[in-house]
């Protein structure tokens, strides 16, 4: 482990925890902006490897402060009210227990000013944020100039990271953001472009693959559609591009999926995993793939059971989250909609302190047979992808009524009915034959609005 001198941990603590100059200040200056989050970065940086005890005091800190924020909210006075909670009164960061678990579909209902601070909102002139939707449930929220500065941070931490792997010379990876346009404003990005040139034409697919010649893009930021699309197209279009570095984030690949898109764009991948609504809470590990570093500097992730009772390390169940750095629209104990697990981070090779999660899917990724017995899709993801390993460029599991099962799938010159009938007795048997299968063939899986592409819809 790493000696850390007492008066850096504290200078780094001092800063994580405190509100960033331009929010405090309420100044919208550019110069100003920068300095803050370049501050935050050093931060982070240090903060890498703070102790266990480093991460737990500064949580307590910072979640006593995201509470008080709360109580001058209308729906949190009200939760408060109801369970005696007392921000101040907390001791330890389970305490937070005592309060009860939002979600998203609940929070829908409940209007805008009723779980805000119109006041702050009105002062800090906040922008509205709207969630992806690809639960089924967008919900409106305003974004915090706090969150802001924090999340610049963190992305500068995460191509430290892209750096690192793709063994960069240069201090700031010239990095291209493919589809996500609500990053924009997060990091100096070297180009960004939607999802639709790709599906435009030819003369549109050219325009992007000299944009990366052009400005020698080292590393591209994108989701796992996108990226598989990429290669699809690539594949194709005979052509390529040498990237040092790939980031994607918002879906999972499975193992071997991920390998293969490793191999064919011949540069390491790792993934991020956030909400819109709450940043980044992990970063992919680059020693150990598909565990990512907790953020414990940034929010309090937990795991419970369906009762919302908290479960242990190293067993799964619902991710819920309380964000710290959102005093105006705050999200405590906020349901994510995702399966996943906490284990205990025992010395990792890579550096970093903090914990793992393991994202298992999607709590609606559960696939409910007639005789009410539940699959969760990740199973069967796993299956097709090792059946189906280079036949297909990409696929889609679709639901349809209670007893109809579709694969749809963007199939590889490979794919031979042979590999269809194999797929189609696999899946019979995890679905315990009580549906029909059928597999599609399709040009183009659709996109959500957001970019995303959901790995598993019920219609």
């Amino acid at each position: 482990m790493v000696y850390l001198p007492n008066v850096i941990k504290k200078v780094a603590r001092r800063i994580i925890a405190s509100h960033p100059l331009v929010a405090r200040f309420s100044l919208i200056n550019t110069a100003m902006a920068e300095f803050d989050a370049e501050l935050n970065t050093w931060a982070l940086r240090i903060s890498q490897r703070f102790t266990e005890e480093d991460f737990n005091s500064l949580s307590i800190l910072k979640l006593k402060w995201v509470l008080r924020q709360a109580s001058e909210v209308p729906y949190w006075q009200s939760i408060f009210r109801n369970t005696s909670f007392k921000p101040d009164g907390l001791l330890a960061v389970e305490d937070i227990e005592r309060l009860p678990i939002t979600r998203r579909e609940e929070m829908m209902s409940i209007p805008l000013a009723a779980r805000s601070n119109q006041k702050k909102a009105k002062e800090l002139k906040s922008t509205l944020g709207l969630t992806s939707g690809s639960t089924g449930h967008p919900l409106h929220f305003y974004r915090s100039r706090r969150s802001k500065i924090r999340t610049q941070a963190l992305y500068r931490l995460i191509m430290d990271q892209a750096r690192a792997v793709g063994k960069l010379e240069s201090d700031k990876p010239r990095v291209f953001n493919f589809g996500l346009p609500r990053l924009i404003p997060i990091y100096p990005w070297v180009g960004f472009m939607y999802p639709l040139v790709l599906e435009e034409g030819t003369l549109s697919r050219d325009r992007l693959y000299r944009f990366f010649g052009d400005h020698k893009v080292e590393v591209i930021f994108t989701y796992a559609s996108l990226l598989k699309r990429l290669q699809h197209w690539w594949e194709r279009d005979g052509r390529f591009f040498q990237f040092k570095a790939i980031i994607y984030t918002s879906q999972s690949l499975d193992p071997l999926e991920r390998e293969a898109i490793s191999r064919f764009f011949n540069c390491p991948i790792f993934s991020v995993y956030g909400a819109k609504e709450c940043s980044v809470l992990g970063i992919e590990c680059p020693r150990q793939p598909d565990k990512f570093h907790l953020v414990p500097e940034l929010g309090y992730a937990e795991i419970v059971d369906d009762k919302g009772v908290h479960l242990p390390y190293g067993v799964a169940g619902n991710v819920v989250y309380t964000y710290f750095e959102n005093e105006i629209s705050p999200f405590i104990r906020y349901g994510l909609g995702d399966l996943g697990r906490v284990e205990k981070n025992v010395g990792c090779g890579c550096g970093r302190n903090s914990d793992f999660i393991i994202f298992e899917g999607k709590t609606a990724d559960i696939i409910y047979l007639p005789n009410g017995n539940g699959i969760i899709c990740k199973a069967l993801s796993i299956a097709i992808d090792k059946i189906l390993f280079n036949k297909v460029y990409q696929f889609q599991m679709v639901q349809q009524g209670k007893d109809q099962f579709i694969l749809r799938v963007v199939p590889r010159s490979s794919l031979r009915t042979v590999d269809e009938e194999k797929i189609t007795a696999v899946l019979g048997g995890m679905l315990q034959n009580s549906m029909k299968i059928n597999i599609e063939r399709a040009s183009r899986i659709a996109q959500l609005p957001s970019g995303k592409t959901p790995l598993f819809l019920k219609i």
